[in-house]
């Protein structure tokens, strides 16, 4: 069982993952929103870094104990990520009612190289992000990959379900889009819901989706919320 403890530095992923305080909020998906509950972000201090408190409330569920000293080798396993290219993350804690999920973050980086002829290269850095929480022995887990598409897609995974994860690049109130993600959906059969990252942030939950699914995946969107782009620190 992958468990979130012994905690190191925090580190960066391409800029591209998160919009965080970017100044433009991200345009809310109407199908979402139509069959959703927007879980109200409250009490989120603007400040982040380890010595700030960057707890907040997300709907009836509150993030807490952030710590962005955390790093586990195990992750290298339990996402995919090469161990070289592993560049450590942050915990967190997500308090439903009685019931309280560790979650944590971590994030692979490596260089896309693209030949442009006459011996000039391109090369940009892409990224992976993975985040899981766990319940006790139920474990979420939360992909998004850059590495093969020009957009992050990746998947939100437990242990009776699977979901789509999208970014969103379309800015509220303008006619054109943002290259980097604003975003994010996430959808089964039907929307489940999705997350705007830009602070203070957003996020929707399908109003049929029921506990402790529910909890599982506000906790995933919780490592989104928090994640940190390079130029934010």
């Amino acid at each position: 069982m992958f468990r979130f403890k012994h905690l190191a530095s925090a580190v960066g992923l391409a800029s591209t993952v998160c919009a965080c305080g970017g100044g433009w909020s991200m345009r809310a998906p109407l199908d979402v929103v139509q069959q959703s509950e927007e879980l109200k972000i409250s009490d989120r201090s603007s400040w982040s870094g380890s010595l700030a408190d960057e707890s907040f409330g997300l709907g009836s569920y509150r993030v807490h104990d952030v710590d962005r000293k955390w790093n586990s080798t195990r992750t290298n396993t339990l996402f995919g990520f090469e161990q070289s290219r592993t560049r450590g993350g942050y915990a967190y804690k997500l308090s439903a009612g009685d019931s309280e999920l560790e979650g944590g973050c971590s994030t692979e980086e490596r260089q896309k190289s693209r030949d442009l002829g006459d011996g000039a290269e391109f090369s940009n850095l892409v990224a992976k992000l993975g985040c899981s929480c766990h319940e006790g022995d139920v474990e979420t887990n939360l992909i998004l990959d850059a590495s093969t598409t020009a957009q992050y897609t990746g998947s939100i995974k437990g242990p009776d379900f699977s979901y789509t994860v999208t970014a969103i690049t379309t800015r509220e109130n303008a006619s054109w889009e943002s290259h980097d993600p604003l975003g994010y959906r996430v959808d089964g059969e039907a929307p489940v819901g999705a997350v705007d990252v830009v602070k203070p942030g957003r996020a929707w939950l399908s109003k049929s989706l029921e506990e402790p699914r529910r909890r599982q995946v506000a906790c995933v969107l919780a490592g989104l919320l928090l994640y940190q782009p390079p130029s934010d620190r």
